[in-house]
This record gives C-alpha cells, sequence and structure tokens, in this order.
C-alpha cells in the first residue's frame, strides 16, 4: 500500500470513528432523541395504541372529537387538550408526545366550532368539557382510562374554560393553562371603541358560528362567574406563559397565584412555535 493511499485509508478511520462518536454524544445529550428514537414494542393485540373518533352529546348538540390512547393494556392517566378561538393551535403534535409517554390524550372542539352543532360562546364550552368528562368517564375500561388521573390543558381561550369548567368538575388531577386569555379582564380593560372592533373581529372569524358577536362579548363581560379569580386558588392549577409580559398581566389581576405554579417558557409567539418541546417537558412535568 503506497503512502497516499494509505493516509486516505487511516482518514477515513478516524472520520467514521469521529462520527459515531458524535453520534453517541447526541444521543445522550438530547432529550429529544432519546425520546422520540424509536416506537413503543406491543407486544399483544390490547396493548396497542389507538386513534379512535368520539362522538358525545352536550346538551342538545353533537359534538365530535378523538382519543389517542397510549399504549398498554392498563388503564392511563388521561389529558384533554381545550383549543382557543377559533382554535388553529389545538397542541395535538404535544398530545402525541403525551402518548409516547403513557398518556391518553383527547382532542375535540367545541359547540358551534369546526363543524360541531350548536353556538358558541363561553358558557355552552364550559358545559361541552363538563359533557366530555362524563363521557370518558362512562367509557373509561373501553378507553383504558384511569378515572382518577384526568386533567385539562387549555391553550388561550381554551385556558379560561379549563380552569373555569375545572371548577365544576370533582376529582380532576391537574388543570393546565397555557397562555390564559382571561377574557372577563381583557375585554372590561377595553374602551367602547376597541370593543366594536374585537366584536366586529370575531364575527369574521371562520370555523366559529356565533349567535352574534356582541352577544359573545356581553356574556363575558356582564357575568361575574367567567371571572377566573374564584376557580384559581388549586394546588392542582399551573399556568405556563410565553412571555414575561402576560404573566405580568395575567398576575395583575390573579395576584395570589404562587410562583412555584406559573411557568415562563420565553416563546416567539403564542403558539410557542420555537418552544415546542420545552412546552411539552412542562406540561408533563405539572402532571407529575
Amino acid at each position: 500500500m503506497n503512502m497516499k493511499l494509505f493516509v486516505a485509508h487511516l482518514l477515513v478511520i478516524v472520520l467514521f470513528v469521529s462520527c459515531k462518536q458524535d453520534a453517541k454524544e447526541i444521543k445522550k445529550s438530547s432529550d429529544e432523541i432519546v425520546l422520540l428514537d424509536h416506537d413503543p414494542v406491543v407486544k399483544s393485540k390490547n396493548e396497542m395504541p389507538k386513534s379512535l373518533p368520539i362522538l358525545f352529546r352536550s346538551g342538545d348538540h353533537k359534538l365530535v372529537g378523538r382519543v389517542l390512547m397510549a399504549h398498554g393494556s392498563n388503564a392511563k392517566p388521561t389529558v384533554i387538550f381545550l383549543h382557543g378561538n377559533p382554535g388553529f393551535e389545538k397542541n395535538e403534535e404535544t398530545g402525541q408526545f403525551l402518548r409516547r409517554q403513557g398518556y391518553n390524550t383527547v382532542f375535540f372542539s367545541y359547540s358551534g366550532t369546526w363543524g360541531n352543532e350548536g353556538v358558541f360562546n363561553y358558557k355552552n364550552s364550559i358545559e361541552d368539557i363538563k359533557s366530555l368528562v362524563i363521557y370518558l368517564k362512562r367509557n373509561a375500561k373501553y378507553f383504558r382510562i384511569d378515572t382518577s388521573k384526568i386533567s385539562l390543558c387549555g391553550h388561550s381561550m381554551g385556558a379560561d374554560i379549563a380552569i373555569l369548567g375545572g371548577k365544576e368538575i370533582e376529582g380532576l388531577n391537574t388543570i393546565i393553562s397555557i397562555d390564559p386569555w382571561d377574557a372577563y379582564n381583557a375585554l372590561q380593560s377595553k374602551s367602547e371603541e376597541e370593543l366594536n372592533q374585537y366584536i366586529s373581529n370575531v364575527e369574521k372569524r371562520p370555523c366559529i358560528k356565533l349567535s352574534s358577536g356582541a352577544d359573545f362579548v356581553n356574556e363575558i363581560i356582564f357575568n361575574q362567574e367567567m371571572s377566573l379569580e374564584t376557580a384559581l386558588h388549586s394546588n392542582v392549577s399551573f399556568h405556563i406563559f410565553s412571555s414575561k409580559e402576560l404573566e405580568m398581566a395575567f398576575k395583575e389581576h390573579h395576584k395570589d397565584i404562587a410562583d412555584v405554579n406559573i411557568h415562563v417558557l420565553h416563546a416567539c409567539d403564542h403558539s410557542f412555535s420555537d418552544k415546542r418541546m420545552e412546552l411539552a417537558k412542562v406540561i408533563i412535568k405539572s402532571l407529575q
């Protein structure tokens, strides 16, 4: 073997060893790769993960959704996700992440949204989540649900619904709010001109059916029950914010929330677009 060929061969070996070592180091240091580098091992049909559609009643309305069942035949802790208004960000990939960690996750849309029957407003949305929890408990065996470990996780307006609805649902494990809108205070602080502009905007939003924009707003502003304050003081509530500014605005109206129950992720936007993995990890930590 001549000298040039020997050197080339040596460089290939060094590069191969170096790349292999880098891969090992990445695998050791990266939670994403450790958590997502293989699919769950399923030993029998009874242990298979599933994605199942659901159809349930809320009052006179039929609502649709789906349950992402985690692998394993035992009853699972279950997290219900609640989207905002109108709900373009549904956090379904976060639900898939949680499912890999052994949680069932549930997704649905409120009355009057995304093709569901009925009219969209806060009162109906609160009734929707109460009806869904009843439905899931009745069908717990089928969906492999541990009824003592059902949690709500709401984003934006969905965070309000999780907090307000959670107050009326007994035995919830955890309530997680992600960038809560806090509509009662947010709308009360607006001028008449700003309120009229908001009413005009909400009436133009796709995928929602309102009685009117004014009805949607007035139900919140003139109803003390829509204030989050009385529903917030619970050890099972955790609040995740995309920015310090939103955290401070929330705490301005709710001063007694313990700092230990608050997480600020300093995300680039309201959808946590640059903090999706971190958001999922904080949610899991809050559930434990």
